[in-house]
């Protein structure tokens, strides 16, 4: 059997290869750690914003192929913030993007699953379920560093979608 050499790659190809990659690679470990920053309650509000606005931009320039109940924790976080910031409108249209994401598009159902389920705590107790990712957005904003003002916006969300006005 007789083999071919293929030939090597001249050094500007590796060149340009190696610059696309780490190019694209500091860019998802910039969106990587910024929503790091966007979930952590201990920065303040403002830079929270920037960095999960930073982190949801570029998922969307890459379209990156992160799992949506990831994406949901990120959605749930700028609602939070940006209902402290009195935007409401905005607050709730990234609430229910949350829901969405993390129930795979079926947020009524997911939330009536949980309504229904027959556990003491469903809430707390739904770790095991296949999907605790809606269940991890509820817990999440009973947490003491959500605002009433942001619970409340969460609340009516939650109604609107159980009362099948959306989702």
């Amino acid at each position: 059997m007789k083999f071919v050499q293929l030939p090597m790659p001249s050094g500007r190809f590796i060149v340009i290869l190696v610059v696309v990659f780490l190019g694209i690679w500091s860019s998802l470990m910039t969106g990587s750690l910024a929503a790091s920053v966007c979930v952590n309650p201990k920065y303040g509000e403002a830079k929270r914003l920037r960095y999960c606005n930073l982190s949801l931009g570029i998922s969307r320039i890459w379209l990156v192929a992160a799992e949506d109940h990831e994406m949901s924790r990120i959605y749930l976080e700028r609602g939070i913030l940006l209902a402290n910031a009195i935007e409401r409108q905005d607050a709730e249209r990234d609430m229910l993007r949350a829901l969405e994401l993390a129930s795979s598009g079926e947020p009524r159902a997911k939330l009536l699953e949980i309504l229904n389920a027959t556990e003491a705590s469903p809430i707390i107790k739904n770790s095991g379920r296949p999907d605790p990712w809606v269940s991890a957005l509820l817990v999440r904003v009973e947490q003491p560093d959500v605002s009433e003002h942001a619970k409340q916006i969460w609340y009516e969300v939650v109604a609107e979608v159980l009362s099948g006005g959306e989702g």
